[in-house]
């Protein structure tokens, strides 16, 4: 049974492929046959025209040699003998035209022709040098003035013997005499013979050309009628199987009704009949298909129900995640404090540091991903307050300029005259957007500069403020560029391994920017810097702004009673002993259970409560406060990790009279414990200083528990190792080298604290706050005296107790061993290095000699420990084992 056909779209598209790939080639292949022959055409016509001129040039040649020697043998002028030989071995007309036919590929027998006019061109040659002799003779002229071809043709006996005249005569006879002319007949007649063949040869092939030439055109009318019957089948395949089933279709439908029997014959490609069966099923199914409509809109709804839960549940994984994080980064921060308070070792300062510095780093993560969140789910509001401008301009500078200057980098910041002081917006976010961008550019430039220039611009009748941040840093390709704001990204997948971060600071950034109804661009090239342009519309205002008084960090509430209320033993202890510090006298509870309790028993001046405790959280503690205890006008001032949602608006709520996030920042804790308690500033009196002496070698005696022969060492070194840190402080100071300085007294400082010399603690604490301030001068003096006065006290002791004391002063002598042992200190990357290589300054010095310790001590002062070991294993070998 014979199959019927049946057309699919994919075998049109492939009919169709197939038509455009033919018409395509014979289309090309017509048109290259065409261009070929239009070429070779020219191409012959070219080669005519070229032999004919060159065949012409030859004779002309020729004939101009023959004249200008017939000249010269009668006029005896030399300037037709100059001409002559201007034509042989210069002009060359002759191998010009050889040349020519050779690289035109002429064919064998056309250039057999020219080489044997040549050759009896050069037998012509040979009559005409003895016609220039014989004239040159006659008028007695010198070989060495005669041309050089004629200089060399020498005269027959019978020549030479005749006379000047009968020489002349001779010359001007053997050039017009029938031999003459018969040679002039062998050149030309080859010469004729090639220009005839030539003429022939190349008249056929612009005629073989032409006729190719036609043969295409007959092509190309066969092509064209080929073209067009094809696209009449196209256009009839396409009437066929889809224009005509589309009308059919169409006309159908007009008559659709639900309210009889309707359906669709199926005709056309495959796919145009499968889109016939399709509808009429459709059309069958239709009352299932509403019912099943119905069905699938219950469960919408359900489904909106179950994301709703599910995004309370990410609000609460949030709420829960902050609580957990925080809590512990509070006891990291909190401790930090206190060890800072400690006055500790210069070792154990730069741990200390380093912890504090990693804690603040964790928490702005964690503060990062929180406000992401917050502005995810819309629920970050702008303050509109009136602020100073410029004054948040400085202090970013100020703030900036210190990170700057550590990596020796110029930041520079311009403010156009017409940019306002005075402003409505929100300060706090304004200055993180900007300080993101200049941390940004301080992080990713390794060298050269950061500009920050400010200027004033009107969009659409409304005042812009724009802010663009230039840097020369390794700039951002612009592939990268586009998904530069977006969350969790960064410009290089190596980005974050190389420089850190979590990538959503721009993104961030963009959100508050698009808040303010700004924007941020970024315009960069790698290997040539970038550019951020923040811009937003701005509001002037006249308002009045209410200037903060600093609060002290030494805030003493004597005699206060506060109880504390945190189920984190460890928060609630580190806690304890900072309010302890601040002079309150604080009852501790770990439960909401135990806080009642305490509170049925005892009036306070202050609650402290966290708010997320197992049992009885924070609120319901606080309504039970409120209502059965003695505190029940007691402020409540909430602690809790949680930032995300509505947690002050429902503390306020319960009546509480505060809220403080964690990790505690201590300036916060200060401002709302004073404003909870009605304290004034200005009558807050600070604490009373940790030692009000001077000098107090008895303390640290007492720390070391009475040896007082250790401490005397301890003195000793730090007396031989600082004597010279006031002048070097100075020094760096003048020269501006402020960093330097300033990590020479941050060493001091610490080693000050450690031997008593409370005094100088306390004057070095002044002075590094204030290096580069306008008050630095007064204080450096003050530092300076101090120091002095400090210096003399230690050497006094030093003097009236050594003779009491005969342990040794002054650091043994190190052996091989010991320089050998330092060595592996550095090499290990020990930190007590530093102190070792301090104490073993003498040694090293009468080892190696004073260069090399100054060498050794740069590096190691820098903590540069593999470099120094480097150079102290390469002197070690030098020097042997002496």
């Amino acid at each position: 049974m014979k199959r019927n056909f049946v057309m699919t779209q994919s075998k049109l598209r492939l009919f169709m492929a197939i038509s455009f790939f033919m018409i395509t080639a014979l289309l090309a292949i017509s048109s290259i046959y065409m261009k070929i022959n239009i070429n070779a055409e020219k191409t012959a016509e070219e080669h005519r025209i070229m032999f004919q001129q060159l065949g012409e040039s030859l004779a002309e040649a020729s004939d101009y040699l023959t004249a200008e020697g017939r000249k010269y043998a009668v006029t005896g002028d030399r300037s037709h003998m100059e001409n002559y030989w201007q034509e042989i071995e210069k002009t060359k007309t002759r191998d010009y035209v050889i040349e020519k036919m050779q690289e035109a590929n002429a064919p064998e027998n056309e250039l057999l022709l020219l080489e044997e006019a040549k050759k009896y061109s050069d037998e012509l040659v040979e009559t005409e040098r003895r016609s220039m002799r014989l004239v040159l003779e006659s008028e007695h002229v010198p070989e060495e003035l005669m041309p050089p071809p004629v200089a060399t043709k020498k005269l027959t006996e019978s020549d030479a013997a005749l006379s000047d005249n009968a020489k002349k005569a001779k010359a001007v006879e053997i050039m017009f005499d029938d031999n003459y002319d018969t040679s002039k007949e062998h050149i030309m007649k080859p010469i004729a013979a090639f220009q005839q063949n030539m003429n022939n040869r190349l008249e056929n092939e612009l005629l073989h050309a032409r006729q190719n030439l036609y043969h295409a055109f007959v092509l190309q009318v066969i092509l064209a009628c080929l073209i067009i019957a094809e696209i009449l089948v196209l256009m009839r395949i396409f009437m066929l199987y889809i224009t005509h089933p589309i009308q059919h279709y169409t006309k159908k439908l007009e008559g659709f009704s639900f309210q009889r029997h309707f359906s669709l014959k199926a005709e056309g490609t495959k796919e145009l009949r499968i889109l016939a069966d399709t509808f009429n099923t459709l059309y069958i199914s239709f009352q299932q298909e509403l019912k099943r409509r119905q069905e699938t809109e219950k469960r919408m709804i359900l489904a909106k129900e179950e994301a709703e839960k599910a995004n309370a549940a990410k609000s609460e994984f949030l709420a829960n995640m902050s609580h957990e994080i925080r809590t512990p980064l509070n006891t990291i921060i909190g401790y930090h404090y206190m060890l800072e308070q400690q006055r500790p070792t210069t070792k154990i300062l730069t741990y200390t540091n380093n912890i504090g510095l990693a804690a603040k780093n964790l928490l702005a993560i964690v503060n990062e991903i929180l406000d992401f969140s917050k502005i995810e789910s819309g629920k970050i509001e702008l303050e509109s307050a009136p602020f100073s401008f410029r004054q948040v301009l400085k202090e970013l500078y100020t703030m900036i300029d210190v990170e700057a200057k550590k990596k020796g980098l110029v930041f520079s910041l311009e403010i156009g005259e017409s940019v306002p002081d005075i402003i409505c917006g929100d300060a706090f976010r304004l200055k993180r957007v900007t300080l993101n961008l200049l941390s940004n550019a301080v992080k990713f430039t390794e060298k050269g500069f950061i500009n920050l220039k400010v200027v004033e611009k009107l969009q659409k009748e409304q005042e812009w403020l724009e802010m663009s941040i230039t840097d020369s840093s390794i700039g951002i390709a612009k592939e990268a560029q586009t998904h530069l704001f977006e969350a969790f990204t960064q410009a290089d997948i190596s980005t974050s391994r190389r420089f850190g971060g979590t990538g959503l600071g721009l993104a961030i950034s963009q959100q508050i920017a698009l808040l303010m109804k700004g924007k941020i661009e970024v315009n960069s090239e790698p290997g040539h810097g970038s550019t951020f342009i923040f811009s937003f519309p701005v509001q002037r205002t006249d308002k009045t702004i209410v200037q903060e008084k600093p609060l002290s960090t030494n805030i003493n509430f004597h005699g206060m009673k506060l109880l504390l209320v945190e189920d984190n033993e460890v928060n609630l202890h580190m806690t304890e002993e900072i309010l302890s510090g601040f002079g309150f006298s604080v009852t501790t509870a770990n439960s909401g259970k135990k806080a009642l309790a305490a509170a049925k028993k005892n009036k306070y001046a202050l609650i402290l409560m966290d708010i997320r405790m197992p049992i009885m959280d924070g609120y319901e503690t606080a309504a039970h406060l409120q209502k059965d205890s003695q505190n029940t006008d007691t402020p409540i001032v909430a602690l809790s990790a949680d930032v995300l949602g509505d947690v002050q608006e429902k503390v306020l709520a319960a009546g509480m009279a505060g809220y403080l996030e964690k990790p505690l920042q201590l300036d916060k804790l200060l401002k709302i414990l004073a404003k909870v308690l009605k304290i004034s500033i200005k009558n807050i009196q600070s604490p009373v200083p940790k030692s009000a002496v001077f000098f107090d070698p008895q303390s640290i005696i007492k720390k070391l528990k009475g040896k007082k022969a250790t401490y005397i060492k301890i003195l000793t070194l730090f007396y031989d190792n600082h004597i010279k840190d006031e002048r070097k402080i100075k020094y760096y100071v003048r020269h501006k080298e402020y960093q330097k300085a300033a990590n020479l007294l941050h060493e001091l400082k610490g080693a000050s604290g450690n031997i008593g010399a409370n005094g100088l603690y306390a004057a070095i604490l002044s002075y590094s706050a204030a290096l580069d301030k306008v008050n630095a001068e007064k204080l450096g003096t003050d530092f300076s005296r101090t120091f002095n006065e400090s210096m003399q006290a230690i050497q006094q002791y030093l003097t009236e107790n050594v003779t009491k004391e005969p342990a040794a002063i002054t650091p043994p002598h190190a052996s091989k061993d010991d320089i050998r042992n330092f060595l592996l200190m550095l090499q290990s990357g020990d930190f007590t290095a530093k102190e070792t290589c301090r104490k073993m300054r003498d040694s090293l010095r009468s080892f190696f000699g004073e260069n090399f310790y100054k060498r050794l001590w740069q590096k190691v002062n820098t903590y540069d420990f593999p470099a120094a070991a480097i150079l102290l294993s390469k002197e070690i070998g030098k020097n042997g084992e002496r």
